[in-house]
């Protein structure tokens, strides 16, 4: 709760004393590797990343005593190693603890499971960084065929209300989720667009049009259209993922905060100030709510805040905004050191 927070200093603090506990009970090695697994991670968020590897190396040490080197639950600490690694622009080592990651979890869920697919998105992307863009486009387009076979899709026509409302034209079905980026294309909308309202189509047909996995779908969407210079569609099919979102997950879900962003760089990209500042303000009661004051999140939206309005050409509000900032900097720099 308090690294969700923000609040590393007194996260540490406890992991550290957790672990003098679980030091002195042999019978829970378990519980000692957990602790490191989440120490690591706060070590990670902290931009320690070599402090993290040493606690992760310890803790992967323990879970091999204690699971077994084929046991799928070993994934979680490798997956964080390679955090890690990539942190450290270590290329080769991050897509190593990766790949083993992956196998665990192939092995027990099936490659076409969603979180074999995550697994292999973030591997794509580590490959995309180290420069090996085919090797990456070849996973994206494995994502697709393994959650392709893990669902019978329909080819009825069932999302005529969206594509009628947002102005969209309706094509043959075909299973999409990746987003374009991941083709490694520019210019490829006509390409893109139909695969998008397939997935579009199949998901709603499949879980209802107020479904949140709807959501990520027409996030997708709005996102080909902002590329390909298309803000108007684009805002509308954010504005209803976020309506989406608000009603089934609750104003203060983690993925609200991710459309209110869009929908603050739409704006500011379209030059509606008066808009971004309202999504802002609502994306701060977001944080608020779920983070520390000094958190960096919240500390990365008042800079942005004070662009807006300098763009705005409210200068005060946008000193005010920077000088809480640096305060609230200077408070985060204190910690945990």
């Amino acid at each position: 709760m308090l690294q969700a927070q923000g609040k590393h200093a007194q996260a540490g603090q406890g992991f550290l004393r957790a672990l003098e506990l679980w030091k002195l009970d042999s019978s829970n090695q378990g519980n000692y590797a957990w602790t490191l697994d989440r120490l690591g991670e706060l070590f990670i968020d902290r931009g320690k990343f070599k402090e993290a590897l040493s606690r992760l190396s310890l803790a992967r040490a323990i879970w091999l005593r204690v699971l077994g080197k084929g046991h799928p639950d070993l994934s979680v600490n490798l997956e964080i190693q390679a955090r890690a690694w990539r942190g450290l622009g270590n290329w080769p080592q991050a897509e190593r603890f990766l790949r083993r990651a992956l196998e665990l979890k192939e092995c027990s869920l099936g490659p076409a499971h969603r979180v074999c697919r995550r697994l292999l998105g973030s591997l794509a992307e580590i490959l995309k960084c180290a420069g090996k863009a085919d090797e990456a486009a070849g996973l994206f387009r494995q994502i697709e065929q393994n959650r392709q076979s893990h669902s019978d899709l329909s080819r009825q026509p069932s999302s005529q209300r969206l594509c009628s409302q947002y102005g969209l034209s309706e094509v043959p079905a075909w299973s999409f989720q990746a987003k374009s980026s991941e083709l490694g294309l520019k210019g490829s909308f006509k390409q893109l667009k139909p695969l998008c309202l397939a997935a579009l189509r199949a998901s709603e047909q499949a879980l209802g049009p107020s479904h949140p996995d709807v959501s990520y779908l027409l996030e997708d969407l709005a996102a080909l259209y902002t590329e390909n210079g298309r803000p108007e569609p684009s805002a509308n099919l954010l504005r209803h993922c976020l309506q989406i979102r608000r009603a089934a997950l609750g104003p203060f879900h983690p993925d609200v905060g991710i459309s209110l962003r869009a929908l603050v760089k739409l704006y500011c990209q379209r030059r509606r100030w008066d808009l971004a500042q309202t999504a802002c303000q609502d994306l701060h009661q977001l944080l608020e709510a779920n983070f520390a004051e000094d958190h960096p999140e919240r500390t990365a939206l008042l800079k942005q805040q004070a662009q807006i309005y300098q763009s705005a050409g409210a200068d005060d509000r946008a000193q005010e905004c920077l000088k809480l900032a640096a305060e609230r900097e200077t408070s985060q720099a204190l910690q945990f050191t």
